[in-house]
């Protein structure tokens, strides 16, 4: 299929940083399956509605933050009414709409007047309590739709401590890490929550993910999953306490900020004392010159009948030290003149197809953290031949390409010619078929792929032209691309990018179980095959160390 393991990899900190076994149970664990069920989480009924000063927001300044069921899920456009009643007994009411964070700012509110607001989310009706506006810094407030009445076995309601039901934990952009702390006790993290100025960010979820390996049978490996949930205090930290340390888990913590999800790097607790770290909260930029395309950005070039169909798996990078955000115009990639019947191909960040036009991402890309976090999008188009045997293909690139990396199945007999164009040696796909391998100089930002493909079997003009859609199901190309040949070795073994290849190719092996225990729930065969796979994971991932 189209889905390579290039283009489907999950990008993981060296092993060295984390055991092996447990960081790729924890990327892929914590990022595909559902966690175990644990001890109830604190009530957020009992959170719901209360005030928190913060002194990051100026003096009479109440943020009301709405949402639905959990802290994450904002309730977007929702009018907001409050009430402030001041000293001499006046009332006066005012209304916003929450924003696409889910929060309504009211400000100029004169200190130790009384404050309380309403809102209507799905037919329910929230409020908050009735408390005096404080004279110095401001307050937030959050209303939580959809909880239902209070529980009566509820964990107290602690905001700083806890530990999350069942539900799937993802990773998000590495904006922040984590140290050992001396001063703190063994098993304890603090995390801060930061703006882009350095400011504490209070009143923020904040979600740690621990995977726990309880067996370290490659053969039958168990692990307990657990995700813990905390609150930011006033000076934006949280503290988790009695954490497993040692080399057995593994460790990352994720906040979201202004529609995305920012991370810790994963990391383990050690034995003899505490961690403290961050997540920084980074501005935003509309600039695209801070874009790149990765070298793993791929280029697929195959047959159709009278057509090329043309898939893309683009690696998006960004340089600065901001999250790039295009807005609601998004980053456009332009389709080359005569593309037609474009798809998104599954796994990559979701785009829009403009017909005629090219796919447009929206979503916002963070600092790719030293080529550890990048963005990437998959798509692919036909270029109908109209009977031609040889066909331009010229495709626009608006991020510059240090190293262009087009692929071409064997069987197909096109023949690839450009400026500069030059030949690699030929890999094989999972199937074991040849798949011939180009490369070509480095493309500026506003560059051109420039490709003349030959050998199209001619067809009769006189019929009628057929643009083939693209298949999804590409013989040739099947579970992984080509790579360049690796250096690094152990001795008498395969090289580092040898095992990068054999790894890659059991994370999609991997991925697709997921997704079938997902589809057809309990399966004795398919848990089977995944304790299988994760037990070749590992022996990878072994290799890979003794490799570095």
């Amino acid at each position: 299929m189209i889905v390579s393991s290039h283009l489907c990899s999950v990008r993981l900190t060296p092993p060295r940083l984390v055991p092996a076994v447990v960081l790729s149970l924890l990327v892929v664990t914590l990022s595909a399956a559902p966690a175990v069920a644990q001890p109830a989480m604190p009530d957020l009924r009992s959170m719901s509605g209360k005030p928190l000063p913060v002194p990051d927001l100026p003096p009479g300044t109440v943020v009301v933050r709405l949402a639905r069921k959990t802290p994450q899920n904002a309730a977007v456009g929702v009018e907001i009414t409050a009430t402030t009643k001041g000293a001499n007994g006046d009332s006066r009411n005012r209304s916003a709409k929450t924003g696409p964070d889910g929060r309504a700012t009211f400000d100029g509110i004169a200190p130790g007047s009384e404050f309380h607001a309403t809102a209507e989310v799905d037919g329910e009706r929230l409020e908050t309590s009735r408390f005096p506006v404080p004279s110095g810094g401001g307050t937030r407030v959050m209303l939580i739709a959809g909880l239902g009445a209070a529980d009566p076995h509820a964990a107290p309601a602690d905001p700083h401590a806890g530990a999350a039901p069942a539900e799937t934990f993802k990773m998000g952009a590495p904006t922040g890490e984590v140290q050992p702390a001396s001063d703190l006790p063994k098993g304890t993290l603090e995390i801060t929550l930061k703006n882009a100025e350095g400011r504490p960010l209070a009143g923020r979820p904040v979600r740690l993910g621990e995977v726990k390996l309880t067996s370290e049978s490659t053969a039958d490996p168990k692990r307990e999953v657990r995700v813990h949930d905390a609150v930011t205090d006033a000076e934006g930290k949280v503290r988790f306490t009695n954490l497993t340390t040692g080399e057995t888990a593994g460790f990352a913590a994720v906040s979201d900020h202004e529609g995305m999800r920012l991370s810790t790097v994963p990391f383990r607790m050690p034995a003899d004392t505490g961690m403290r770290g961050s997540i920084l909260a980074l501005l935003r930029t509309s600039d695209p010159s801070v874009l790149e395309l990765d070298p793993q950005t791929k280029f697929v070039v195959d047959l159709r009948e009278d057509a090329l169909a043309v898939m893309i798996g683009l690696f998006i990078r960004n340089k600065s030290r901001q999250i790039f955000d295009a807005g609601e115009d998004g980053l456009v990639i332009p389709f080359p003149d005569g593309a037609v019947n474009a798809q998104e191909i599954e796994g990559g960040e979701s785009i829009e197809i403009i017909p005629g036009k090219g796919v447009r991402l929206k979503t916002p890309i963070p600092p790719d953290a030293g080529a550890q976090f990048m963005t990437q999008i998959r798509y692919g188009y036909v270029l109908p031949a109209n009977g031609d045997r040889t066909l331009d293909v010229r495709q626009p690139l608006p991020m510059a390409l240090p190293d262009p990396f087009i692929l071409v199945p064997a069987n197909t007999g096109l023949r690839l010619d450009g400026s500069g164009l030059r030949a690699l040696p030929a890999d094989k796909d999972g199937r074991g078929d040849r798949v011939n391998v180009y490369t070509m100089p480095a493309l500026p930002a506003g560059g051109t792929l420039a490709l003349t493909v030959a050998g199209i079997p001619g067809r009769d003009r006189t019929g009628q032209t057929v643009a083939a859609g693209i298949s999804l199901a590409l013989a040739g190309v099947a579970i992984f691309l080509a790579r360049r040949p690796g250096k690094s070795q152990v001795s008498g073994g395969p090289t580092s990018d040898e095992l990068v290849d054999k790894r890659e190719k059991i994370f999609g092996e991997l991925v697709e179980i997921e997704r079938q225990r997902k589809a057809e729930g309990a399966n004795p065969r398919l848990d089977e095959r995944r304790r299988e796979t994760i037990g070749r994971l590992e022996s990878v991932y072994r290799e890979l160390a003794k490799a570095d």
